[in-house]
């Protein structure tokens, strides 16, 4: 399979990426719709209800330095989203759970990404090696990885115990990362070929 029949399969992408969203949306909004009001629990009350530093008033530059500057565990992105709900709705369960599931579902359509990067680039070098999937399936199989992530058990500690919030968004930033190492490697080896 050469590389204009993976492109002519990557045409429809924006089609198929929209309808992977609305998949993981769906499935993971189902998985996770019953747990937004469950309780704050164990490390919640020290890193949310009894945290001085994330009960901002007001939005502003001084209230997010104040909130970095004094961030227990070196961890302040999560601590500014803790803040901003904070800020946004008190301690009203339901919005840190929300976050946390939007959060999810980012990394779930990273994992998608990141196996579309992969299957696609195992179909351009099938013909070197062992065959690959049709292009055709590349998006439907990704879809496949992704809800698998989305709607795991394995998952379901970090989704709904607000202060693993941690743990999504360090799944979030290394999947990202990932995708993007990846991009830009394959970038540089088109301009060597194109050289």
């Amino acid at each position: 399979m050469g590389q204009s029949s993976v492109t002519s399969a990557e045409a429809g992408g924006g089609f198929q990426t929209a309808l992977a969203l609305a998949a993981l949306c769906a499935v993971g909004g189902a998985a996770y719709a019953n747990t937004f009001q469950a309780p704050f629990v164990l490390d919640d009350w020290n890193n949310i209800l009894d945290n001085p530093f994330i009960r901002w008033t007001q939005l502003d530059l001084e209230s997010v330095r104040f909130t970095v500057s004094n961030s227990p565990l070196a961890r302040p992105v999560a601590y500014l989203t803790f803040a901003a709900n904070h800020w946004l709705g008190g301690y009203a369960v339901a919005g840190y759970h929300a976050v946390n599931l939007a959060i999810h579902l980012a990394n779930a359509f990273l994992v998608y990404a990141l196996a579309r990067l992969t299957l696609r680039r195992l179909a351009l070098l099938s013909q070197q090696a062992s065959p690959a999937p049709p292009a055709s399936m590349i998006p439907w199989l990704a879809l496949a990885a992704a809800l698998v992530f989305v709607a795991h058990p394995l998952q379901t500690q970090s989704v709904t115990y607000i202060v693993q919030r941690m743990n999504l968004l360090c799944a979030f930033f290394y999947l990202a990362a990932l995708i993007a190492f990846i991009r830009g490697r394959l970038s540089a080896s088109r301009t060597r070929a194109a050289r």
